[in-house]
This record gives structure tokens, C-alpha cells and sequence, in this order.
């Protein structure tokens, strides 16, 4: 991590700040390096573009009760009450210096809902539920926020995906990304919503759509013989949103009577990336324990097949999914 980029954003803190907007005072430590580092690195100045925010909340654990208090004041707030922070339109009006990367600067304080998420699962929740409501949130931050509700269900998230799609004059950007998630929190009946906004959307995006739809109703069939498509989005579509759902034992079994081709290769390396528990996160426990118990992508393929190092027998003893824990009842 580059300490000089978050140096040169470091805060004039303090241990009260007033909120010109609501007009009263909010009381939170604005003290901790941890959270004046995840800060920087969420609203600038000297964002380090090559960090992920997640990398930051380790040290946001260290006085997590604290910070999440902090956190949740700028969600409710804005993130002109952090102290030392210009307004956005003092930000959009300043000229970039010549070293700064240009980026979009947040206009909300829903950009640290994932780091309360992190830290307090169940009060994270019910704080983001109470925000997905909004319906001046683009849908690009509906399908954001949905996605920190993960896995299902979300009979919460489920309604405001829905709204995004039938109310009036709505936001026709992203609605693909819409649709997929709305699949992720879907009942059965959801279906044909979802298929009727289907023409609003490119052929990659309904081929994608299509597939996981199939696989979440469990309408598995179609899915088998889109495996062997020769048409690459259609083989990978399905063979992602099977391992979505759970069916990696069809994955498993397509790629032991597949021929030694790429097209093998790349669907191997959707499999064991499923396997490597890259997903996991977004996934239901009974999901996941279906992927721990299924073979790796080399047990699957026919003897003899070559594969590259990252598809191939390799130490999985470091892979997300070989640390994995199950989640409460309540994640499920």
C-alpha cells in the first residue's frame, strides 16, 4: 500500500463534527488511522486506484464498534460530515492536479455500506435494507446494494429490484444488471417479469440472463446442451450459471466426455474457480457445501488431459475455500 497517497489525503480530525445539513451535531471518534485510511481511500484525495476496499478492513476491526458508528453517521448523513472533507461541489470545481487520477467523485455516503456489512453482518443488514428502499437510487446502486445482501433471501432487496423495473419513466441503464440480481433474490413467479424486460437488453446480456434463469428455476436440460455450444458466451453462460446453482456435478460429468479443446479449458477454469471458492461470498451455504464435496476440475476431465498450472493438481491449502466457514441461519 502506498502510504504517501494516503498521507497526502490524511483528515484535520476531531472528536465532534457539525452537520450543516441536518443541523445538529453528531457525536463519533473520527480518530482511528484504520478508518481515516479506509476513508482516503474511499473519498479521496490520493485514492490508491490500485487497493480494494475490503484490504482496509482489517484495521477497521481493531476499534470496529467505534468505526461502524462512524460509518453508519456517514451513511445517514453524507460524507460532508467527515471532518476535514470538501463539499462535492467544492471537489468538482477544484482542477485536478496533474498527478491525479480523474474519477467519479461519490455523491452519497452508500459508498461504506459494504465495509458496515463486513463488520457487523446482522446491524449491516438492517441498515442496508432501510436504504435499498430508495427510490431516487439509480439502478446501478440498487444492484450494488442488493449484491451486499447476498446470499438470499432478501424479501427486501427482491422488492426494490422489482420496483426498478416497473415503475414509470424508469432508468433504462443497467437493466440487465438489474434483472440479474433480481434473479439472485427471485421466486418461481418472478420469471416472467424478468423475461418480458429481456428485449431491453443486448444478445450477450439475454444469453446470460437466459442461463441463469433456466438454472434457477432448475431447468437444467437446456443448460446441458448449451455447454457444448461452439458459441463460447453460450457455453460459458451456462456453464456459470449452473455452478451458480449448485449443479457442478453436471459441470463435472460435461467435462469428462468433453475433448481436449480450449473450449474444455475454459469451462474447466469457471469450475475450479468455483472450486477455488472465488464465489463463495455471494453464494448460499447449501451452494457451497455442493461445490466443497465435488471433485476439482482435474478429477473431472478425461485422464491424460493436459492443464495449465492455475486449472491443474496445485496446493489449494490457501484457497478462500479451504478457510470457508458456514454463515448463520440468517444468511441462508
Amino acid at each position: 500500500m502506498d502510504r504517501t497517497l494516503l498521507a497526502a489525503g490524511a483528515f484535520a480530525l476531531s472528536l465532534f463534527v457539525f452537520n450543516p445539513i441536518r443541523g445538529a451535531e453528531v457525536a463519533c471518534q473520527w480518530d482511528d488511522p484504520g478508518l481515516r485510511e479506509y476513508l482516503t481511500f474511499i473519498y479521496g484525495p490520493g485514492q490508491n486506484i490500485d487497493s480494494f476496499a475490503n484490504e482496509y478492513y482489517p484495521r477497521l476491526e481493531e476499534h470496529r464498534e467505534a468505526n461502524v458508528a462512524c460509518l453508519r453517521e456517514i451513511v445517514l448523513h453524507g460524507p460532508s460530515i467527515i471532518p476535514g472533507r470538501k463539499t462535492p461541489e467544492e471537489e468538482v470545481m477544484k482542477p485536478p492536479e496533474p498527478s491525479e487520477t480523474p474519477r467519479t467523485i461519490p455523491q452519497r455516503g452508500l459508498a461504506v455500506l459494504p465495509a458496515i456489512v463486513a463488520l457487523d453482518p446482522a446491524g449491516g443488514r438492517l441498515l442496508l435494507e432501510a436504504q435499498i428502499v430508495d427510490r431516487t437510487l439509480t439502478n446501478a446502486e440498487v444492484v450494488v446494494l442488493a449484491n451486499q445482501l447476498l446470499p438470499p433471501p432478501s424479501a427486501v432487496a427482491r422488492a426494490a429490484l422489482r420496483a426498478h423495473l416497473t415503475r414509470r419513466g424508469g432508468d433504462q441503464r443497467d437493466i440487465a444488471a438489474v434483472l440479474l440480481a433480481l434473479i439472485r433474490f427471485s421466486v418461481p413467479a418472478d420469471a416472467t417479469i424478468i423475461r418480458g424486460h429481456l428485449s431491453a437488453v443486448t444478445k450477450q446480456e439475454r444469453i446470460e440472463i437466459d442461463a441463469q434463469l433456466h438454472a434457477r428455476l432448475g431447468e437444467t436440460s437446456p443448460l446441458h446442451d448449451a455447454l457444448a455450444s461452439h458459441d463460447r458466451v453460450v457455453a460459458n453462460s451456462a456453464a456459470d450459471a449452473l455452478l451458480t446453482w449448485g449443479y457442478i456435478h453436471d459441470v463435472c460429468s460435461f467435462l469428462g466426455k468433453a475433448s481436449a479443446s480450449e473450449h474444455l479449458l475454459t469451462i474447466a477454469g469457471i469450475y475450479e474457480g468455483f472450486k477455488r471458492g472465488d464465489k463463495f461470498q455471494v453464494l448460499s451455504d447449501s451452494v457451497v457445501e455442493k461445490i466443497q464435496t465435488a471433485p476439482h476440475a482435474w478429477n473431472c476431465v478425461p485422464p491424460g488431459t493436459t492443464l495449465p498450472p492455475h486449472i491443474g493438481p496445485r496446493d489449494v491449502s490457501h484457497d478462500p475455500a479451504a478457510v470457508w466457514k458456514p454463515r448463520s441461519p440468517r444468511s441462508q
